[in-house]
């Protein structure tokens, strides 16, 4: 109705320059506010081990009631009303893999309310000897009128290559499109061979962006 945009800004405030703990802060996206805490690292009896991207990498749903994460290498659902956090996967990834990352929602795929799409994400682990390796990975969310949020039962891996570390997912605002940061699995001198690649996911055609 009203012009611009209002609602809230999420990010990662880490507890060290190390980035091993950290809080899951918004703030008022018109400024008009302090920044609050929706999850912090104390909520757990043990702080989770993540040490790399821990929270970092966040993704609102499109209805606004949840926010999707990383942690201890998995994919976490943080309600944003109550606290509440449902896995969506990875604490036992698929063999081969170390772990879940870099969550991105797809757009709302459904006319109803709640919300019905995919969570895209990079699995680490897959690469050659002596190299690294990572694929995209993804799996069916819904979270219905009452905000009860279930996940499909099996996920759908988008790149096998051992040959390369496909990462950071980025949905299309359409849904049609995936993007992800595409680099040799066995580094190269000055960053050679990196790339941002475009999935499109109806005719699995792929370009170089």
């Amino acid at each position: 109705s009203a012009p611009g945009h209002q609602g809230r800004i999420a990010f990662y405030r880490p507890y060290s320059s190390t980035h091993i703990w950290g809080d899951i802060m918004a703030v008022p996206s018109d400024g008009s506010g302090p920044a609050t805490v929706l999850r912090s690292y104390v909520d757990f009896s043990v702080p989770p081990p993540q040490v790399e991207n821990g929270e970092a990498c966040l993704s609102w749903s499109p209805d606004g009631s949840r926010i999707i994460y990383a942690s201890e290498g998995a994919i976490w659902a943080l309600r944003v009303a109550t606290g509440q956090v449902d896995l969506i996967f990875g604490t036992a990834p698929p063999p081969i893999y170390t772990g879940c990352f870099h969550p991105a929602l797809s757009p709302d795929q459904s006319s109803q309310a709640g919300y019905q799409g995919q969570v895209a994400f990079t699995l680490y682990g897959n690469g050659p000897e002596g190299g690294s390796g990572a694929d995209i990975g993804l799996v069916g969310i819904n979270i219905d009128s009452n905000g009860t949020l279930t996940v499909a039962p099996t996920w759908t891996p988008l790149t096998t290559s051992t040959g390369w570390v496909e990462t950071r997912p980025a949905c299309s605002p359409n849904g049609g499109y995936l993007a992800m940061n595409v680099r040799p699995a066995i580094e190269e001198p000055l960053g050679a061979g990196r790339e941002l690649v475009v999935w499109d996911m109806a005719t699995d055609e792929t370009w170089t962006a």
